[in-house]
């Protein structure tokens, strides 16, 4: 075994085997998490039509979610790290609702013999509302559970509330039953928009051909076919604070004494506005053999102006590091392919076989002036790339020049100029699902396979690893001779020593295929179910999900992201002690009476 020369830097509070993060399964079992749930899912309709030709209809909706979670390690027990065990419990209380309304009147008429109109006007209603009570508390007494024997307690509150109103309109008419143009327009203000740009309108125009019911349509294999166009706007909204200035409490010591005080939290930006979108998609749909088989077929382009970008602030303002500017413009395009094939070679067999291809790009046009790349850690927003995507210094060359077998700090060179590395989300995707029905329909067998393509996945998880003396250089680059050498390179060009040390080894390719399901419904005969359960119908199912990933990703999973969360879905994907997804085993009887 190879032996570092690097000093190791551990922890304070750790003893022999046990390393922060990679703690005795006896230790971690120790530790205890629960979490109760409680959601109410409600809704009500009302229809009213006060003359033939006028309906209007009303909804409104409640999701509303109570839950409770705590974190208990006690006195003397679970991970040896800084205080932990002298005992630590955190009791945290969310509230989360949604609310919506719905309310809108719908005018259809028939012009003339050949003309119809349908007239639709609405307004809209939308809150989201989450709080939040943090309690915590580190430095337990000895055999107690309650936070008030904390030493150090910790205590938050958070409070976050959104609210949409919006209306709209929309005329739809039909020439023949065939041809169909429809334009709309519809406004929104919201909480989370800037004083100064509380309200923004949205446009829409669309129109849909059923060509081959024309008389002209020629007699060709084709069943059915359909052009389509559709042009449009919509936006993202910033998150719901984003715009103000606010401050958050701090404690201060003056003269010995703690007392509360308060800081700038946020400078805001009054004229925080959402993101807009516009473009225009068109696309066909094709039947054939009477509509066994369809193909679909879609090409879409966008431009985004007002890009949400979190631009850096001096530190010598005292306030937050950057502040949320509508500054970015994207364009993003793409292409999506659909096909459906659905076959009865007998009476006891038919198969159905659903294929979707779909491929994205986007490129960052402008960041606003002066600023020509805003960057996040190994990601770059950068004029001329795709968003978010990965920079590092390449590894230009590597190779065993003394012969030892062990690659060397001396021989590995490192690119001087930060490099595009790849996208961080897939650009490629592709779906397949088939379906064989046996049996006269006794019998149900699907699958469906996932493949996600042309992207990049960072192996943070092997480059703690293999480069941080947190972890003891505790993988095989740095310790068995016989790890290919490109491996060992890359760890090597990791580490802080090494000039220009880079990350970009272990930004690799995360291509990949799974089994995303395999399911088999067995339906029984009506005298089965009668005879064992006095039912009328028995079903068995039985799903595996997440079976098998193909991939040339050396980490665990090439899907997992241990980066994003509900207050930044666009992180980039991260893999660093992250679980990957399970596969898990489901049985299901059904039965009805």
């Amino acid at each position: 075994k190879r032996i570092p020369t690097e000093p190791t830097v551990r922890p304070a509070g750790a003893v022999d085997g046990q390393q922060w993060g990679f703690f005795r399964p006896g230790d971690i079992f120790q530790l205890t998490t629960q979490q109760d749930v409680s959601r109410f899912t409600g809704s009500g309709h009302l229809d009213w039509k006060p003359l033939d030709f006028l309906t209007g209809q009303a909804t409104v909706g409640l999701d509303y979610t109570a839950r409770r979670t705590v974190d208990f390690q006690a006195y003397g027990t679970g991970p040896d790290f800084a205080t932990l065990r002298q005992g630590t419990r955190d009791d945290n209380r969310d509230e989360i609702s949604h609310y919506t309304a719905d309310g809108n009147l719908t005018a259809t008429r028939r012009l003339t013999s050949r003309l119809t109109s349908e007239t639709i006007v609405g307004v809209q209603y939308l809150k989201d509302y989450f709080f939040g009570n943090r309690a915590g508390g580190d430095i337990l007494a000895p055999g107690s559970q309650n936070l008030g024997s904390a030493a150090q307690p910790n205590v938050n509150e958070v409070t976050t509330t959104s609210v949409t109103l919006g209306a709209y309109a929309q005329e739809k008419l039909g020439l023949n039953d065939r041809l169909y143009v429809t334009g709309g327009i519809r406004t929104d203000r919201n909480s989370a928009f800037g004083s100064q740009s509380r309200t923004t309108v949205y446009p829409k125009a669309e129109a849909s051909w059923v060509v081959s019911e024309e008389p002209f349509f020629p007699r060709l294999p084709i069943s059915s076919l359909r052009l389509r166009f559709a042009y449009g706007a919509t936006g993202r909204r910033p998150v719901s604070t984003d715009a103000l200035l606010y401050l958050g409490a701090n404690t201060a010591s003056i003269t010995g004494a703690d007392v509360p005080g308060l800081i700038i939290s946020s400078l805001g930006n009054p004229n925080l506005k959402p993101e807009r979108t516009t473009g225009y998609e068109t696309g066909l749909e094709l039947g054939f053999a009477g509509n066994a088989a369809d193909l679909k077929f879609t090409y879409y382009h966008n431009h985004t102006k007002d890009e949400l970008v979190r631009v850096p602030l001096a530190p010598s303002i005292g306030a937050t590091a950057n502040r949320l500017e509508n500054l970015g413009e994207v364009e993003n395009h793409g292409l999506e392919l659909e096909l459906n094939v659905t076959t009865d070679p007998s009476r006891a067999l038919s198969a159905s076989f659903d294929i979707a291809a779909s491929r994205n790009t986007n490129k960052l046009l402008t960041l606003g002036e002066g600023i020509p790349t805003i960057v996040n850690g190994l990601t770059r927003d950068s004029v001329g790339f795709p968003l978010n995507g990965y920079w590092d210094y390449p590894i230009t060359g590597y190779g065993d020049a003394n012969g030892n077998g062990i690659i060397e700090m001396s021989e590995v060179t490192v690119d001087s100029v930060a490099r595009y590395l790849g996208s961080s989300i897939p650009l490629n995707e592709v779906t397949g699902n088939v379906a064989l029905n046996l049996f006269h329909n006794k019998v149900q067998l699907s699958t469906l396979l996932d493949y996600r393509g042309d992207f990049k996945v960072r192996n943070l998880t092997e480059y703690f690893r293999c480069t941080s003396g947190a972890s003891g250089f505790n993988c095989g680059a740095d310790n068995v001779q016989s790890t290919p050498a490109f491996d060992q390179a890359r760890a090597v060009a990791g580490r802080t020593g090494a000039d220009h040390f880079t990350n970009a080894g272990y930004i690799e390719n995360g291509n990949f295929l799974k089994m995303r399901t395999l399911s088999l419904v067995y339906t029984a005969p009506q005298s089965w179910a009668h005879a064992i359960f006095h039912a009328s119908t028995l079903r068995v199912a039985l799903t595996a999900r997440n079976l098998f990933t193909i991939t040339n990703y050396s980490g665990v999973d090439p899907e997992v992201n241990g980066a994003a969360s509900a207050n930044n879905p666009d992180a980039a994907v991260l893999d660093f002690l992250t679980q990957p997804p399970v596969t898990s085993y489901l049985v299901r009887v059904s039965l009805g009476f």
